[in-house]
């Protein structure tokens, strides 16, 4: 995100009028701090911060509520097999995050 932030959550968009991709993710959030070697994002101290639904037949905006409000410059999104939909992808048109500075 360019910096550290305060994240108190996360919205997810589907990509419209495709019900086919996942039921859920798994969010985590690094801060600039705890990504040590730039090069390789597998070797950061990842947080992680559950597993939330995701409704794949829906088109408005999702929101995820990060209770711990991570401060964090980088998110990763993990759709894994048990968030498998109907079909073989995820799918999101949009990632926003909200947060206080």
């Amino acid at each position: 995100m360019g910096k550290n932030v305060t994240i108190s959550s996360i919205e997810l968009i589907r990509r419209q009028g495709d019900a086919r991709g996942q039921k859920g993710q798994i969010f985590y959030t690094c801060s600039d701090e705890d990504a040590v070697n730039k090069d390789n994002p597998d070797s950061w101290a990842w947080t992680n911060h559950g597993a939330f639904t995701f409704d794949p037949g829906i088109d408005v905006p999702q929101v995820y509520r990060i209770n711990s409000n991570p401060v964090a410059r980088y998110i990763k999104v993990y759709f894994g097999t048990e968030h498998k939909g109907t079909g073989a992808q995820a799918m999101v048109s949009e990632i926003n995050v909200y947060g206080a500075e």
